[in-house]
């Protein structure tokens, strides 16, 4: 990562989501983005994260950023977006999808119909700075 992503990603504050079963990897990521100002709020799977999402229509900011594991007991990453997709379009581009598996078939036709960024297990803080700088610097994306 260059400083200069660095630089505007620090300067970026705003509303995170994590999804994820591993309680350390939420806790990573919410260190991450507190340290750069923003709001995190962690579920620990898709069906806790929906009514977290939901929360947002009742006047919460919406989400900047969710970053949900793929695969997750109960409701996966995949579902989540599905269900993003169908009752919040408005967030679907904050979507990032953490995995390992993206060329096992079912996780590889999922990403392949989804568009959405991926952060690729395990990844790089410098990775997470650079998905969530495309994020909020759409002009600046690959």
């Amino acid at each position: 990562m260059t400083p200069a992503v660095e630089g505007r990603t620090a300067d970026l504050t705003g509303h995170a989501l994590i999804v994820d079963d591993e309680p350390a990897i939420r806790s990573v990521v919410r260190r991450w983005f507190e340290r750069r100002g923003w709001h995190v709020d962690e579920a620990a799977d898709g069906e806790r994260a929906k009514p977290l999402i939901g929360e947002v229509e009742a006047g919460r900011p919406p989400y900047d950023v969710i970053v949900a594991d793929l695969r997750m007991p109960v409701v996966g990453g995949a579902e989540l977006h599905d269900w993003i997709s169908a009752h919040r379009p408005d967030l679907v581009d904050s979507v990032v999808i953490a995995t390992g598996d993206v060329y096992e078939a079912d996780a590889a036709a999922f990403l392949d119909r989804a568009r959405c960024r991926v952060l690729q297990k395990p990844f790089s803080l410098s990775a997470l700075a650079e998905v969530v700088a495309a994020i909020k610097l759409p002009s600046h994306s690959a």
